[in-house]
């Protein structure tokens, strides 16, 4: 919610109830902000916000920026092959439904996060875990691919998930955007 407009230019003032609570409980705390994608694709309009928020001891994580720098073609994956865009990350499984992350752009986000805490890096994160059916038997990523890439019938993220080569590459480019 702090996204929304009626924050705008004073995301802090908001926050920093919430942030001194907390502090109190614990002054060793970590705050996390996440920056989505559609935030960073509106231009980044939080960039000042966002300053306030690293000022006030806040950690950014910017895999927004990580997405839409990949969509837009502005950096490649090291080592890939494979071509980035919207619905490699993203999916929207009928009109009415918006647009939500898939299980790429979920695994990324999570993974980001965590990285973010630990200080651990993010190459080397496991990830196999999402094309596991012991966790849940009737689970198929090709048949999850099949039923909610409705609108958008082409979607890359299976093979990018299944390419050892291509999520090294994501998770290095990870470190990079973990250090911005």
């Amino acid at each position: 919610p702090f996204f929304e407009a009626e924050y705008a230019g004073d995301l802090i003032t908001h926050l920093t109830p919430t942030l001194e609570f907390f502090r109190q409980a614990n002054p060793d705390v970590k705050f996390l902000l996440l920056v989505p994608h559609a935030t960073y694709f509106r231009n980044f309009v939080w960039k000042d916000e966002l300053q306030a928020a690293v000022d006030a001891g806040i950690t950014v994580v910017n895999w927004g920026g990580l997405f839409d720098d990949l969509i837009n073609k502005r950096i490649t994956v090291p080592g890939g092959t494979q071509q980035y865009f919207f619905a490699t990350f993203v999916i929207s499984k009928d009109k009415d439904d918006g647009h939500h992350q898939n299980l790429l752009g979920g695994y990324i986000t999570a993974m980001m996060t965590y990285c973010a805490i630990t200080g651990e890096s993010a190459v080397g994160q496991p990830y196999g875990f999402a094309d596991d059916t012991s966790l849940h038997p009737s689970f198929n990523m090709d048949q999850f691919k099949k039923d909610c890439y409705i609108l958008e019938p082409f979607t890359n993220f299976v093979d990018i998930y299944r390419s050892e080569t291509e999520m090294l590459g994501l998770q290095t480019l990870a470190d990079r955007y973990i250090l911005k």
